[in-house]
């Protein structure tokens, strides 16, 4: 009896067992474009998830953070008709109305992305996945454990924040919990002038509350070209947020529900009080617990290192997005696509230079290619071409003048290398310099084309014009 009793329990614990063609851990934006585009290219593909599909993107970063700069730029809006006497009234903005839209959207969107999915035939699995050996990922469900076979696999299993050593950081919150604070504090702090911590610095500011960013380095956007954070840094702080730069922070207290940031600026110290504190000091990518060290996957810095093809350094193990220093949905999804690509023996190439960053504060902030500093670093005899936005016809129609366009160009063959754009729909503009560099297109292509009057848009063929005449 004891003997059948043991059996028995072994059978119980045994491990499912499924094949694959493409196997994907992680259900983010990299994750789930991989198992789309694999579906399409006719491989039986199995995604991983182990909380909610989406990822941080969908779940808690951009979807929610671009909802609430959305209304609250609408606020900021109304309340500068306001000033000039255009609009006539008081608004406010309702904090747990917004909430609640917030969550329904993304309810919503989750549960259409379940039906994409299913619909294409990708098969979701929900649990923890990790590598266990060549072709082989173990998933722990809660309803016992599974083995899946597969031809390849993709890494695609994000980030979380990074928290900072620094003394008392548990009295902070990161940008995680933001979008569901039980109410508007008077007073916020940012550790962090990121594109994190700028996003959210707007939001805020124009709800009304005391704002104050810190940023070790000397300027805001530290990756971002020069001119673009000089001018953000002077809009928000014109705006009425406190910009504090070359900022070290040493400690964080709390009593009586007030939170003590201790500063040291050069050998000046000094202590800021606030309601809430936020550590956006950038995130730190899911590795551990995934079985990259039982089968060697090449790391550094905290990052799987992969190819232009997104493999790592083992033959059919591809990773994307956050894993990879990805940063960015869009391009987590475009690294996912061609990883998926490669895994059906395609060849694809991932070109991360012409993929725009695109930051949605107030003004918006994008960029492709390369920045100035950087393409004279690089050895590119330069020639520069400015517009900026209070010469522009759609910008002095609407209020928002603040902000550039700049185009980045090689003297020698005319193309174009970079270009930054600080205003109002930069987001939305970026595209056209992303094709422009993707085809290899002279500044003389974007100058001699013509845009729509007035928009926007005309900011692109007045920057490349100033830099034929320079």
């Amino acid at each position: 009896m004891r003997i059948f009793f043991e059996i028995l329990v072994i059978e119980l614990v045994e491990a499912e067992i499924l094949n694959a063609s493409l196997t994907v851990i992680g259900g983010g934006p990299g994750g789930y474009s991989a198992a789309l585009r694999g579906i399409q290219l006719g491989l039986d593909v199995i995604l991983i998830e182990k909380e909610k599909l989406g990822g941080n993107c969908l779940n808690i970063g951009c979807i929610p953070s671009k909802l609430l700069l959305h209304t609250t730029g609408i606020l900021q809006h109304v309340h500068n008709a306001v000033k000039t006497g255009t609009l006539i009234g008081n608004v406010q903005l309702d904090w747990n109305c917004l909430l609640t839209q917030k969550n329904v959207l993304i309810n919503d969107m989750i549960t259409e992305l379940e039906k994409l999915l299913l619909r294409n035939g990708v098969k979701v699995v929900h649990g923890h996945g990790r590598l266990s050996s060549v072709g082989i990922v173990e998933v722990d469900r809660k309803k016992g454990p599974l083995e899946i076979n597969s031809n390849a696999i993709i890494i695609a299993t994000g980030s979380r924040p990074s928290i900072p050593l620094i003394h008392g950081a548990m009295h902070a919150v990161t940008t995680t919990n933001l979008p569901d604070l039980s109410r508007v504090p008077a007073s916020m702090v940012i550790i962090g002038g990121g594109p994190e911590g700028v996003e959210f610095a707007t939001i805020f500011h124009d709800m009304g509350i005391d704002v104050t960013v810190l940023e070790e380095t000397d300027h805001l956007l530290p990756i971002e070209d020069e001119d673009v954070s000089r001018v953000l840094e002077k809009v928000l702080r014109e705006s009425g947020v406190n910009v504090f730069v070359k900022t070290k922070v040493s400690g964080i207290s709390e009593s009586d529900g007030v939170k003590t940031v201790s500063i040291q600026q050069n050998e000046v110290k000094n202590k800021l009080k606030a309601n809430v504190v936020v550590l956006a000091m950038g995130r730190k990518s899911n590795i551990e617990n995934i079985g990259l060290e039982a089968l060697s996957v090449a790391t550094k810095n905290g990052l799987i290192q992969v190819d232009r093809h997104m493999a790592t350094n083992i033959k059919g193990i591809f990773a994307v997005g956050d894993v990879t220093g990805g940063g960015l949905a869009h391009v987590a999804s475009n690294q996912g696509t061609v990883a998926a690509e490669n895994a059906f023996g395609l060849g694809s190439v991932y070109e991360g230079l012409t993929i725009p960053r695109c930051l949605y504060s107030r003004p918006q902030v994008a960029a492709v290619g390369l920045n100035e500093k950087t393409a004279k670093s690089k050895g590119f005899d330069v020639k520069i071409g400015k517009s900026k936005m209070n010469k522009n016809v759609k910008a002095l129609l609407i209020g928002e003048t603040q902000g550039f366009t700049k185009i980045i160009v090689e003297s020698i063959s005319r193309k174009i290398l970079g270009v930054n754009i600080v205003g109002e729909h930069a987001s939305e503009i970026i595209s056209e310099a992303s094709l422009a560099i993707r085809l290899g297109a002279t500044v003389d292509d974007i100058a001699g084309t013509v845009h729509p009057y007035p928009t926007f848009s005309e900011a692109l063929t007045e920057a490349a014009q100033d830099a034929e005449i320079n």
